[in-house]
C-alpha cells in the first residue's frame, strides 16, 4: 500500500507537470507544419544526419519532451510514412530520452535540492544521446516527399491533442505505480544481502528511473554518475511504454534496447570524468 501511495505521489507531484505540457505540444506541433518547417531550419544538420523531412522534428522533440514521447513520436511518424525504415531505427537508438524539465525539477530542484545538479545531469544526458547518434552508421534516408500539413479544424486538433497527452501521462503513472509495488518487493527481498546504497539504486533503477534516483541522496561523484547511469538507461517501466509503441512497427526492440544499455553506461562515464571540471 505504501509503495503505491509513493508511485503515485511521484507521478502526481513530479512526472505529471514536468511532462503533460510537452505531450500536448508535441502533439499540437505534429498536426501543423512546424515539423517541415523546422526541417528546412535545421537542414545542414539534418543531412549530416543523414535525415529526412520529419527527422530533426524528431529529434528536437524527444530532447524536450521526455521518455517515453521519442519512441511515441517516432513509431508515429513511421506509420505515417514521414519517416523511413532506417531512419526511424536510426533515430530510436537516440531520441527516446528524459526531458529538461524532469531531470532539472525533478531529478536536480525536487530529490537532489540543487539546480545545478539537474543542469550538470541533464547536459550529461544529451551528450551521452548525441554521441551514439554521431557514432551510429547514419541512414542516408531518401527524404520521403511530404507537403506542409495544414490545419483544416484547429478545434478537433486541439481537442485531440489534449487527449493523447492525457491518454499517455496516465499510462506513465500506471505504469510508475506497478513498478514501484515490484521495486518495494524487490528491495525489501535484497536489503539483507545488498547493504550497498548504490548497488540497490541501481537495482530499483533498472526497473523504474524515479524510483531508483530517489534513493540517492548525496549530490558527490559517485552519486551523480549513478543517476546518470539510471536516467540514460531509462528503466524496464519506461522501456515497456516504449516497446507498446514500437510494437506498432516492424522496427527492431532488440537495437533499441541494446542502444539504451550503451547511453546509460557512456552516461556514467562522461559523469564521472566531467564530474572534477565542473564542481571542483
Amino acid at each position: 500500500m505504501l509503495s503505491v501511495k509513493k508511485g503515485l505521489l511521484l507521478w502526481s507531484g513530479y512526472v505529471l507537470p514536468a511532462l503533460l505540457p510537452f505531450m500536448i505540444g508535441v502533439n499540437i506541433l505534429k498536426a501543423t507544419p512546424f515539423p517541415v518547417l523546422l526541417s528546412r531550419l535545421f537542414k545542414p544538420v539534418g543531412k549530416r544526419l543523414g535525415l529526412g523531412s520529419y527527422g530533426m522534428f524528431a529529434v528536437i522533440s524527444g530532447f524536450l519532451s521526455g521518455y517515453p514521447m521519442g519512441a511515441k513520436l517516432v513509431s508515429e511518424l513511421y506509420n505515417e510514412r514521414r519517416l523511413t525504415r532506417n531512419e526511424a531505427q536510426y533515430l530510436l537508438s537516440f531520441t527516446n530520452n528524459s526531458g529538461p524539465l524532469f531531470i532539472i525539477g525533478t531529478i536536480g530542484a525536487g530529490l537532489l535540492k540543487s539546480r545545478k545538479c539537474g543542469y550538470y545531469l541533464i547536459a550529461v544526458h544529451i551528450l551521452s544521446a548525441l554521441i551514439i547518434g554521431l557514432v551510429l552508421p547514419k541512414p542516408d534516408a531518401c527524404d520521403i516527399p511530404v507537403g506542409i500539413k495544414y490545419i483544416k479544424n484547429a478545434g478537433a486538433e486541439l481537442k485531440n491533442a489534449i487527449y493523447n497527452g492525457i491518454e499517455a501521462i496516465v499510462l506513465v503513472g500506471g505504469y510508475i505505480i506497478f513498478f514501484s509495488v515490484i521495486c518495494s518487493v524487490c528491495e525489501k527481498a535484497l536489503m539483507r544481502y545488498i547493504p550497498n546504497n548504490y548497488v540497490l539504486s541501481v537495482l530499483c533503477g533498472i526497473l523504474e528511473i524515479t524510483n531508483g534516483c530517489s534513493k540517492i541522496s548525496g549530490s558527490g561523484c559517485i552519486s551523480l554518475a549513478v543517476i546518470s547511469l539510471i536516467i540514460g538507461f531509462g528503466g524496464l517501466s519506461i522501456h515497456s511504454q516504449s516497446i507498446g509503441y514500437i510494437s506498432s512497427t516492424d522496427l527492431s526492440v532488440s537495437k533499441y534496447m541494446l542502444s539504451k544499455v550503451i547511453q546509460g553506461c557512456i552516461a556514467f562515464a562522461l559523469s564521472a570524468v566531467l564530474y572534477p571540471l565542473v564542481f571542483c
